[in-house]
């Protein structure tokens, strides 16, 4: 089994973070978009924990709500029946709160198939 060097990583990871799509970033580096997915979905698993650790007990003076709409292969009143799994309309909800002006922290995530009440997202988070 191949393994990614050190570097190798750091030069996807990088690429990605500064934008690029997977199918560029494999041509720039040139390792397989399979591999750089594997990479970015263990990257996020990390940071998902990481987050989850470090976010704990944190008081904030301020707190805003978000959304963002996108949608997974169809928009919703294009999807089929039997795509309604893994295609539809999806919202990101993000939580972000501040103590002060100068520290900003995001406490809460989540993400949703269908639109629901921020309180009830970000309370679950």
């Amino acid at each position: 089994m191949n393994e990614l060097s050190r570097e190798q990583k750091i030069l996807v990871i990088s690429c990605l973070t500064e934008g690029q799509s997977i199918r560029a970033t494999e041509r720039l580096t040139g390792i397989h978009r399979d591999t750089i997915m594997r990479l970015g979905e263990r990257i996020g698993r990390g940071c998902a924990e990481l987050h989850d650790r470090m976010m704990v007990g944190v008081r904030v003076g301020r707190i805003e709500l978000d959304e963002i709409w996108g949608y997974v292969g169809k928009k919703r009143k294009r999807v089929e029946r039997r795509e309604i799994s893994h295609k539809s309309d999806q919202y990101s909800f993000i939580a972000l709160g501040s103590a002060s002006r100068a520290i900003t922290t995001a406490p809460a995530s989540a993400t949703a198939r269908i639109r629901t009440c921020l309180r009830t997202i970000c309370a679950s988070a």
